[in-house]
């Protein structure tokens, strides 16, 4: 695996942070944040519970994405991994699939480089991608719907910390 690639398999915080700016229902990415969980867990949590660029406004080339890696109509799989390459004209994307969720791979060129082309419309790209993240957009929304000062925004929000 190239160095460039190697690179690439970090998520870019500070793109990200900028990213989610535009979804004002976001919170962004700050030090204290650590829960990401790991393997299942983590696909799990990205796919189901965080909030995603659906409209893909925001999608690039060296994004974090959550993606359907085998498009099996029984038994389809799900999987996590970076973008590399965006065709906008076919809507398909070369991504570098997470070695974790490789193993369902059954071309032998994508199992050889874990680089698979998929259409758009299976990939996803979450802009939450820690739990806290998750949890304070629920808290906002849950306390935002309060009228009094007592179980106002800030209470609600502050009450779930301790």
């Amino acid at each position: 695996m190239s160095v460039v690639i190697k690179e690439a398999l970090k998520v870019d915080l500070e793109r990200l942070n900028k990213d989610i700016s535009l979804f004002p229902q976001v919170h962004p990415v700050t030090a204290d944040m650590k829960m990401a969980h790991k393997g299942v867990s983590r696909l799990v949590m990205l796919d189901r519970y965080s909030f995603k660029d659906t409209e893909k406004i925001t999608l690039s080339a060296g994004d974090f994405v959550v993606l359907t890696i085998k498009e099996d109509p029984k038994f389809p799989a799900r999987g996590l991994g970076y973008i590399v390459e965006i065709d906008w004209e076919t809507k398909k994307a070369k991504v570098l699939v997470d070695e974790e969720f490789r193993g369902v791979l059954d071309n032998p060129e994508e199992m050889e480089t874990g680089i698979v082309n998929r259409p758009l419309d299976i990939i996803e790209k979450p802009l939450e991608i820690y739990y806290e993240q998750i949890a304070k957009r629920n808290a906002t929304g849950l306390a935002s719907v309060e009228t009094t000062e007592e179980k106002g925004r800030n209470g609600s929000i502050n009450s779930m910390k301790n």
